[in-house]
């Protein structure tokens, strides 16, 4: 859905051309860019079929192996375009019950694309008239519907066409089944927003793809087509009922509630069967609020190691003492890290990390009992480790391309060597307590299965399992007599366990360990063998639990949910044919639409001095973000000024990134009162100034998970051409300007910083600090020597801004952590061009903006806010601002108007507090004094709503009432605001 991706643009690149597809690749990649082409080309034969057929023009398909994540994305503006990260998706339950995970992915992607890229015959007029415009109705009308509409379509399909995904699987079952029984089922409105709440951004795809199943299943597969198309010919956009009824028959209202209705009872159902096979097992819940608590290991002691990630802090790994029922975080780390202990109870753990701006690679880090981190590999791209007993070697998976394959390397870090297998995917090792075996988790053509390898050469002993259920995360029992996994066999993901013979590695029958009514996973049995702690599944996410571990009261192993009785082999296709050749960025970067512009113009008493200016932009990016061209002409309706903006961005070298840019720009001021003589009237004179510039740029970047850095230079000439013009807008006779034309060079340096991190769940950025420095000169290039220096003559300056923000957190009563934020702000001019207004003080950050049907536009910035005073009520070429607020958090409201495009997620406020000054120069000069006056301070109050508008449009309303400190013309009563964004 999003168009934007993690590329990195220094890469080789090549490009495959089928039919309908550009398959670009890395070099060195080319075995998978044909399977992924023809996997692509068989996606697109289906959807021709079943969704408004696309016009001509091939879809840009771009494979990046620079993201040791699972993801893919899709945009149909201003290019159809289709990005996928070869990183196979087998960390867990929700994308890993596939049996070729790039047709799952490809097949979802393009989706989007026929879905996204229908219109009417009025829009697809306006396509032929403006091009591809980034805009929903009326140029791309399916963009501009619900997220749930837009996943819950691609998630169908993906299911529906290659038999496997998350429609097909048991994950989100699981998910509405909990809701259900839980009285947390998501309401129409709910979903047809955008929020943080369990089960976040997984919503959409969730209520999307299973509501569409039951919709399409009761009325025929084939109203997709009539849904999409009505959606798209709507006259009156954001109508989805009347879509619906057109398609369906029905409304989404009622269907909704029928649905909602028949979950509630299939969760009855599922609790009466379970309790006729032997009852429902109830854990012991150890976490509360965990929202994502995986990956238990219990060390020697009995102390439980687990990843969670509340969306209120950093993902952390946490210790429990479950005797105790402490808990404590162990070392923050880039998500929900997989890792194992060693032999004298440190953690070895994997996460990602930046390489470099673009490239995100995993790799092995060694954390002791203090939670301090040893980086044991650099780009190795390593992932669920395992260590020996003896504490001698660590066995991983490594990606590699478009899959995973076992490595062993040192436990000291070093060269991986491939372990066994060179075929198939891998995920989840683990060594037998003896160390003589390895049990592991693979994926081939008919699922996930656990095998049992031979640990010194890697081959594969037994398959534990061979069907179609998902066998994910094995783990032995301290004896290594058991091993134990979690598997959706029975449609319900459960614990389930199999002796093994110490000797042969050989399973016997697979028993059923747990029977909850949710879903487990991630089983670990404690040293002592006294408990098996899991993952248990609630409608609020993943908490850590624990049943005793008694391998006596056991049940045998549920037949297999029909689903996966299924056995007929997964059907290969043949890759893709045709000649490889160089990454060409031309085709990719040419623009592909036009955008109206109006720019106002300028008014005066006695006219315009400027009449407003009509023209047009455009921008474009080719494929993989080498290239960047931006493009912006307006005329003035009086035909005499034209302003224009042509910018062009290089980032071919990776760091840093280069840019050109050349404007032209017109201004007015006045008017200005002069006189020829004493006794002549004063006459208005107004004057007319041409801007033109031209700068070259380089920006430096520094990325790490947690902190940026960035060093910016810039330099350029600028050409100043001035008029004199009197009352009719004609040349001034009487007058003239000592200096119309000006010629100067200028320079700029900023530095910024930043280690500032916003959760999942929070009401603004909590932790760390954001700084910058910008530096920049201009220096006047054509000046007589007596007029050097000369303050009224010589323009030339010397400028410097800088800010810090702070926040920190800390927990309170509410859905999100209390913040207490500061924001220290100041600049400094000098020179003789340095007058008594380059910096004004005053006024309320945020946008003062509008919303229509189109966007949000509109509003300016200000850089030195105090509340509850004008912009400008303090001036001067010095200034201060000081800001300190303490937000908290009010309700988690989650709700919208039906299905009208508007959704409030949650309230929040905060206590404030501004100080500013401006001031300076205080020169002995008519028009150039500015004495330090008192400065301005003011406390208030502020509510922000963070709401959604038109589906896709997130905006913090933010209204407030200051009180100011200081007496000033024309203010000193509390003022009333309303702002969209953040105060800072």
């Amino acid at each position: 859905r999003e168009g934007g991706a993690q590329v990195a643009p220094d890469t080789d690149w090549r490009t495959l051309d089928t039919p309908h597809f550009a398959v670009t690749f890395p070099a060195g990649q080319e075995a998978v860019a044909r399977h992924a082409a023809a996997r692509a080309e068989k996606a697109y034969a289906a959807f021709e079929a079943v969704l408004p057929r696309l016009d001509q023009g091939r879809i840009e398909l771009l494979l990046t192996g620079d993201v040791d994540l699972s993801n893919g994305l899709a945009a149909v503006t201003p290019h159809r375009r289709i990005v996928v990260y070869l990183r196979p998706p087998v960390d867990g339950f929700a994308l890993s019950h596939f049996q070729d995970w790039l047709d799952l992915v490809i097949t979802h992607e393009v989706a989007h694309v026929f879905h996204l890229d229908a219109t009417s015959p009025f829009g697809g007029l306006l396509r032929r008239v403006f091009g591809r415009l980034p805009a929903a109705w009326p140029f791309f009308p399916g963009i501009g519907t619900p997220g749930w509409t837009i996943e819950g379509l691609a998630t169908w399909y993906e299911s529906e066409f290659t038999g496997v995904g998350r429609a097909e699987g048991t994950y989100f079952e699981m998910m509405l089944r909990t809701a259900a029984a839980e009285g947390a089922f998501s309401t129409l409105d709910r979903a047809s927003g955008r929020s943080s709440q369990w089960p976040g951004g997984e919503s959409t795809y969730l209520y999307g793809s299973l509501f569409f199943d039951h919709l399409l299943e009761t009325h025929g597969s084939d109203r997709m087509l009539h849904f999409v198309r009505a959606v798209g010919r709507q006259w009156i956009p954001y109508r989805l009922n009347a879509a619906a009824r057109s398609a369906f028959g029905v409304s989404f209202d009622e269907a909704w509630r029928e649905w909602t209705e028949a979950w509630r009872g299939r969760a009855d159902a599922r609790a009466t069967e379970l309790e006729a096979a032997g009852g429902v097992t109830h854990p012991e819940r150890l976490t509360d609020g965990a929202r994502l608590a995986v990956h238990a290991r219990v060390s020697r002691e009995g102390a439980v190691v687990y990843a969670r990630a509340d969306g209120r802090s950093d993902p952390h790994l946490h210790v429990l003492d479950p005797s105790r029922g402490e808990s404590r975080a162990l070392a923050r780390t880039h998500g929900a890290a997989r890792f194992d202990f060693g032999p004298a109870g440190e953690v070895v753990l994997a996460q990602p990390e930046f390489q470099d701006p673009y490239r995100i690679f995993s790799d092995l880090w060694r954390v002791d009992a203090a939670g301090t981190r040893t980086r044991l590999t650099s780009g190795a791209r390593l992932d669920h480790p395992t260590v020996s007993p003896d504490g001698t070697h660590i066995v991983a998976v490594r990606y590699q391309g478009a899959e995973s394959r076992l490595v062993r390397l040192p436990a000291g870090g070093g060269p991986d060597a491939l372990l066994g297998p060179d075929a198939d995917t891998w995920a989840f090792p683990a060594y037998s307590p003896d160390g003589r075996w390895l049990a592991a988790v693979r994926w081939t053509g008919s699922g996930a299965d656990v095998v049992v390898l031979d640990a010194a050469s890697g081959a594969v002993v037994v398959e534990v399992t061979n069907d179609r259920a998902l066998d994910l995360a094995p783990a032995w029992s301290p004896d290594g007599g058991t091993l134990l996994w979690s598997s959706d066999r029975s449609g319900i993901p459960q614990i389930v366990a199999a002796a093994v013979d110490p000797a042969r590695g050989r399973p016997g029958p697979v028993r059923s360990v747990t029977r909850v009514l949710s879903g487990a996973g991630f089983p670990a049995v404690d040293p002592a063998g006294g408990w098996l702690y899991f993952s248990h599944y609630t409608a609020e996410g993943w908490e850590l639990a624990r049943i005793p571990y008694r391998p006596g009261s056991w049940t045998p192993a549920p037949a297999l949910d029909p689903r996966f009785a299924d056995g007929s082999p997964f059907q290969p296709v043949a890759p893709a044919d045709g000649p490889v050749r160089g990454y060409a960025a031309l085709p990719s970067l040419r623009p592909t639409f036009w955008q109206p512009i109006l720019l106002p113009g300028e008014g005066t008493p006695d006219g315009d001095l400027l009449r407003p200016f009509v023209g047009f932009s455009t921008w474009s990016t080719d494929l993989v973000g080498r290239h960047g061209v931006l493009l912006q002409g307006a005329l003035s309706l009086s035909g005499n000024a034209f302003n224009g903006t042509l910018g062009y961005t290089y980032s071919g070298l990776g760091n840093p990134v280069l840019d050109f840019r050349a404007e032209q720009e017109w201004n007015g001021d006045g008017p200005f009162l002069a006189r020829r003589d004493s006794l002549s009237d004063p006459e208005r004179l107004y004057i007319r100034e041409r801007e033109q510039r031209v700068s070259l740029g380089a920006t430096l970047r520094h990325t790490r998970w947690t902190s940026s850095l960035a060093l910016g230079l810039r330099a350029g000439m600028v050409w100043e051409s001035r008029s004199l013009l009197d009352a009719t807008f004609g040349p001034a006779r009487d007058f003239a300007l000592r200096q119309p034309d000006a010629r100067l060079a200028e320079g700029q340096i900023t530095l910024s910083l930043s280690t500032a991190r916003r959760p999942t769940v929070s009401i603004s950025t909590e932790e760390g600090v954001s700084a910058f420095v910008l530096a920049r000169f201009r220096r006047e290039q054509a000046l007589a020597d007596s007029l050097d220096g000369r303050t009224g003559f010589d323009r030339s300056t010397d400028e410097v801004l800088a800010q810090v923000r702070w926040f920190e957190s800390f927990r309170g009563p509410g859905f999100a952590d209390h913040v207490l934020g500061v924001r220290l702000a100041g600049g400094a001019a000098s020179g003789p061009g340095a007058d008594a207004l380059t910096f004004e003080v005053g006024g309320t950050a945020g946008q003062a903006r509008r919303v229509s049907g189109l966007g949000v536009f509109g509003g300016t910035s200000t850089f030195f806010p105090v509340r509850g005073y004008r912009s400008g009520d303090r001036f001067g070429r010095y200034a201060w601002v000081a800001s300190g607020e303490y937000r908290l958090p009010l309700a988690r409201v989650n709700r919208g108007l039906g299905l009208l495009p508007l959704h409030l997620d949650a309230l929040h406020a905060s206590l404030f507090g501004d100080a500013g000054n401006a001031w300076g120069p205080e020169l002995g000069i008519p028009g150039f004094q500015r004495p330090r006056e008192r400065a301005l301070w003011s406390v208030g109050v502020e509510l922000t709503a963070e709401t959604l508008w038109f589906y896709n449009t997130a905006l913090g309303l933010r209204t407030g009432i200051a009180f100011p400190g200081v007496d000033v013309p024309g203010g000193g009563s509390p003022v009333w605001y309303l702002r969209v964004g953040p105060s800072f």
